[in-house]
Formats: structure tokens, C-alpha cells, sequence
């Protein structure tokens, strides 16, 4: 039983990373959003797009966070500590 435990507290490294890059990847998201979501505001207000371009204009943007999360799975957990 305590190996077990023992051989788990050498992954906390590897955690660490993942967590680290899983909360660099949600603020670029929340960059993505918020830029995506004044770009479309500006073309709607200034008049360049209308209701349906607008409609479309978000459909699109919704996309690009869904897609940069996919960037989680190159995160490389390479630990010193850790053996295979």
C-alpha cells in the first residue's frame, strides 16, 4: 500500500506542469474571447456587418478558444524524478 503511494507523490511534478499549462491556455482564451468578442462589436456598431454577419461572426470565433485548448496535448511532462 505505501508503495503505491510512494510511487504517486513522484507525478506531483508532472501535475504541477500540467496545471501551469492548462492555466496559461484558459487567460489566452479569455484574451481570445474578449478581443473576438470587441472586434465584432466594433463591426456591428460601425455598421459593417448586420444581424446575420454578426450571427456568423460569432459562430466562427467561438471556434478559435475550442481549438487552442487542443494545445494541452503537446504540453510536455518530462520530470527528472520521474521513471518509466
Amino acid at each position: 500500500m505505501l508503495g503505491g503511494i510512494a510511487s504517486r507523490i513522484f507525478r506531483i511534478p508532472e501535475l504541477l506542469c500540467l496545471s501551469r499549462a492548462s492555466a496559461k491556455i484558459i487567460r489566452q482564451n479569455f484574451m481570445i474571447w474578449f478581443v473576438s468578442n470587441a472586434l465584432g462589436l466594433g463591426l456591428v456598431f460601425g455598421g459593417i456587418i448586420g444581424p446575420s454577419g454578426a450571427a456568423a461572426f460569432n459562430f466562427i470565433t467561438d471556434f478559435f478558444p475550442i481549438i487552442n485548448v487542443f494545445r494541452i496535448y503537446r504540453v510536455s511532462l518530462h520530470s527528472p524524478h520521474i521513471s518509466k
